[in-house]
């Protein structure tokens, strides 16, 4: 029987057989983001955990934590992390003036998952009208959210225009840290130091009257996080993709290539190939 490709597909399909070979023994990607300090003046927030919920920032007031339905302390990333049950958990850091922050922010903390048995678990927020990191709805990944800054309004259906979420399932029983950045024009949300998604936000944040909470959302009760939480980190700028990746306590990390990027962006390029859906379908063929 003839085969239904047409000729010039088995020779693109070649053509990547052979380009796939070296990509496949390749090393790490030499694009490599090295790390650099954040600046301490724009840290307003910062609980390491060691044992308590004392704001280490060194910003006056204080702004400690109040622990809230009996946490416990296990070994984190850095010295101890909190251990939030899932069941009535959280810090309570207060309301203070530091964190109504409109223009530009970063928050950051490392997370690891025990378990995602309710919807948006929350790592930190500022009620559910201003800004958060918290699970995205009901999948297993992250969600940074800062109302108010989108262009458009959202009548509570489809896509939040003020929300990116992450790809990167972090519901592994690993570690993770979780960054979520507002520069004045638009959201990012980094997973492990890598750029998950970004969106365009050219407006204000709204302000809140609700508390911070870390492990649970003051507005909307009932989203206790089920897991540990370390190095929570809260600034008043929009900290670079550098910077976070010194957050992680990191020299440097590697930006890799996703391979079917890699594949499609080969595939575009063949001479004889004008369609990309079909450049796209050479692709996944070659990757089953």
């Amino acid at each position: 029987m003839a085969s239904k490709h047409s000729p010039h597909i088995w020779l693109l399909c070649l053509i990547l057989v052979s380009l796939l070979i070296p990509l496949s023994f390749a090393g790490p990607s030499s694009q490599t983001i090295k790390a650099v300090a954040a600046d301490p003046a724009g840290l307003v927030g910062h609980y390491p955990f060691e044992g308590n919920a004392i704001n280490t920032s060194g910003l006056a007031p204080a702004g400690n934590g109040i622990l809230v339905g009996g946490p416990t302390f296990r070994p984190g990333v850095f010295g101890q992390a909190i251990d939030l049950d899932g069941s009535g958990d959280y810090v309570n850091c207060g309301n203070g003036s530091v964190f109504n922050l409109t223009k530009q922010l970063t928050i950051a903390a490392w997370t690891k998952v025990n378990s995602f048995d309710k919807k948006h678990q929350t790592i930190i927020s500022k009620g559910d009208n201003s800004w958060r990191l918290a699970r995205a709805g009901d999948s297993d990944s992250i969600e940074f959210a800062c109302n108010g800054t989108a262009a458009t309004k959202w009548d509570g259906v489809g896509e939040v225009p003020w929300a990116v979420t992450g790809n990167t399932s972090v519901n592994d029983g690993k570690w993770h840290h979780i960054a979520g950045v507002l520069d004045g024009s638009a959201l990012y949300l980094y997973i492990d130091g890598l750029l998950e998604a970004a969106k365009a936000a050219g407006n204000s944040v709204d302000t809140s009257n609700y508390e911070v909470y870390i492990g649970e959302n003051a507005q909307v009760p009932g989203r206790h996080w089920n897991g540990l939480i370390d190095d929570v980190r809260i600034y008043n700028y929009a900290l670079s993709q550098p910077e976070i990746v010194s957050l992680m306590g990191r020299s440097e990390i590697n930006l890799p290539e996703p391979v079917p990027t890699t594949l499609y962006n080969i595939a575009k390029k063949y001479d004889g190939l004008r369609k990309y859906e079909e450049a796209k379908g050479v692709s996944e063929l070659l990757l089953k």
